[in-house]
């Protein structure tokens, strides 16, 4: 490998490689895990794809590598989204995660050194540390982003590298391709956006009807009800009981009452809406 050809290609080449068995550990810990595996592998061989950098120690790594996905740590109990992450990025990752959690903004981090080993685990197993119910996913890799689609699902996004590298020192070129705390940060932030805009969507369209007429007087009141929300956001005021509130002063009220789209009863339409806003938000 070098810093001006990069292959950037290699770890997808060699996880399509039907029975070999990829490590990419994160430390010393689950580089001593992954050891322990491959010299006593009897039936597939292994490779590792070590750092040539000084890898910092993780609080939460360790022999659990060998499920080749599983929880660093979650910082929050009811968290928000989950970022995956190999190699010298879990770092990355838990320093994204713990300046996420200064804003209240909950992250589950998880280690996956081994897809292949993880594709091996129980349905159960796999639920366990990536639940269908947490949908906003971001992985983390300086490689390309193949088969990480399968992790991240269509509402997630994926930090990887989309072309060769450049000549420069290791800390400037992470910067270039987007492998700071920063940039994870503010892929987070704008993901839990766009799935908090969907949510709105969804309300709006569960509300009135995709058939409904007056559907963009709702639109256009859930936009001013986006908008004040936002604002409860920044003055750290966001909670269920503030959005129901603000959602009971809102213009969209008078609209469903006035509107009664499609035989929808006003009263059952707003506790429906406030249900929804329980559920997605």
């Amino acid at each position: 490998d070098g810093p001006t050809h990069q292959p950037i290609d290699q770890m997808a080449m060699l996880r399509a490689i039907p029975e070999l068995v990829n490590f990419r550990p994160a430390d010393a810990r689950e580089t001593a895990a992954a050891w322990a595996y491959a010299v006593q592998s009897k039936d597939h061989p292994v490779t590792l794809e070590l750092t040539r950098q000084k890898l910092n120690p993780i609080p939460g790594t360790g022999r659990d590598a060998l499920q080749g996905a599983y929880v660093v740590r979650d910082f929050k109990e009811d968290f928000d989204l989950i970022l995956i992450a190999t190699g010298s990025e879990l770092e990355l990752a838990y320093k994204a995660a713990e300046e996420l959690a200064k804003e209240d903004i909950g992250a589950r981090v998880v280690s996956m050194p081994s897809m292949d080993l993880f594709e091996e685990q129980d349905d159960d197993y796999k639920e366990k540390v990536l639940p269908r119910s947490v949908r906003n996913r971001i992985a983390i890799e300086a490689y390309n982003d193949l088969g990480w689609g399968k992790y991240v699902g269509l509402d997630g996004k994926v930090i990887a590298m989309e072309g060769f590298g450049a000549s420069a020192p290791a800390d400037l070129l992470f910067e270039h391709f987007g492998f700071t705390v920063d940039n994870v940060v503010a892929t987070a932030k704008n993901l839990l956006r766009e799935a908090n805009d969907h949510s709105f969507n969804h309300i709006v369209k569960d509300l009135v009807g995709i058939h409904a007429r007056p559907a963009a007087r709702i639109v256009n009141a859930m936009e001013e009800f986006q908008a004040d929300v936002y604002l409860l956001k920044e003055n750290k005021k966001y909670s269920l009981k503030n959005l129901t509130e603000l959602l009971s002063s809102n213009l969209v009220y008078k609209d469903i009452i006035e509107v009664k789209a499609e035989g929808i009863d006003a009263k059952s339409a707003i506790e429906k809406a406030e249900k929804l806003i329980k559920e997605n938000l």
